[in-house]
């Protein structure tokens, strides 16, 4: 009985052998993202970020413009500043409500302030599209 136990233990290991180097070198499947971390975890992952466009000078305010990054992308540049272009150049009878809510680029963009008013009201400007991509604009201090 030993030496047939001796006589299959070559085999047994070869097989374990075998069997364990397929798992070392088995593709595993990328971990799913993490919940709660937005936009900004997924791009950090693959090497996205949000990006500053440059400066626009409204009135005797300054803001950046930023293109964000969003699970369908980021917004380039050219087409964040002829949304902001033609968001800001609309007559005041196509904003509604106290937060200038207006659609843009034949209705491709939706806009609207941060409302409010007085000298505490920042006028950043929040815009996102059909296609789930967005940006935004930030107050200089």
């Amino acid at each position: 009985m030993l030496k047939r136990i001796l006589g299959i233990a070559p085999a047994v290991a070869v097989t374990g052998a075998v069997l364990l180097t397929g798992c070392a070198t088995a593709e595993q499947p990328a971990p799913a993202p993490a919940s709660g971390g937005g936009a900004a975890l997924a791009a950090s992952q693959h090497g996205v970020e949000p990006v500053n466009c440059g400066p626009l000078d409204f009135g005797d305010r300054t803001y950046d413009l930023i293109g964000d990054v969003t699970p369908a992308g980021r917004v380039g540049c050219t087409e964040a500043f002829n949304v902001i272009d033609e968001y800001r150049n609309l007559p005041a009878d196509q904003y509604e409500g106290t937060q200038r809510n207006a659609t843009v680029m034949n209705g491709q963009w939706s806009c609207a302030t941060d409302g409010g008013s007085g000298p505490d009201a920042k006028g950043n400007i929040y815009c996102s599209s059909q296609q789930g991509m967005a940006l935004h604009t930030e107050l200089r201090v």
